[in-house]
């Protein structure tokens, strides 16, 4: 099985490994036999992806993509309309129809770490957002805003290298993986 994670610095982050820290852990973690093709780029918004697409994803032909978009759609300082996330996402998964398809939103941030940069109240309109598309699409979905908003660890699970309130630490991408596992049935 070809597996391809597309998305922003949010799949792209190292987190102090060799390769991004999530290929890591889904490496240590999966049983079946699969290849894993991280194409997330840091900084990347929807239109970015959308230039790319064909290039990074579609022209490999991937069996399961899981997605996660949204953070940098969602920055104050370089938003995307909501209605233009939603037309760049459904374009997204339309494109993507040849490959199974797996909607993740983002997870919640530290706000007090991302003042005039990202909140949740916005987070979690862009997130409702990926949960319609996936439900409209019969897609599925991960609600990893909610998932981690509503931790008990919420401040260590945002505690990353960068420890700047969006990128997470070892703990997030625990979470994040034992969840991509559980509901994609890996």
């Amino acid at each position: 099985m070809k597996i391809c994670l597309l998305g922003d610095s949010l799949l792209a982050g190292f987190e102090g490994k060799s390769e991004p820290i999530i290929n890591d852990m889904l490496h240590r973690k999966l049983v079946t036999s699969y290849t894993l093709d991280n194409v997330a780029v840091s900084g990347n918004n929807t239109y970015d992806v959308l230039e790319r697409l064909e290039k990074d994803v579609i022209a490999k032909q991937p069996d399961l993509v899981i997605i996660m978009l949204g953070a940098n759609d969602a920055a104050i300082h370089k938003l995307v309309d909501i209605a233009d996330y939603r037309m760049n996402m459904l374009e997204i998964v339309e494109r993507l129809k040849e490959s199974k398809v797996v909607l993740v939103s983002c997870p919640a941030v530290e706000q007090q770490k991302q003042v005039n940069k990202r909140n949740n109240a916005l987070l979690s309109k862009y997130a409702k957002v990926v949960e319609e598309i996936a439900v409209q699409n019969n897609l599925i979905y991960i609600d990893f805003f909610y998932e981690t908003l509503h931790h008990q660890n919420h401040k260590e699970l945002m505690k990353g290298v960068l420890d700047d309130g969006l990128h997470m630490g070892e703990l997030g991408y625990e979470l994040l993986s034992d969840l991509l596992i559980q509901k994609i049935g890996l």
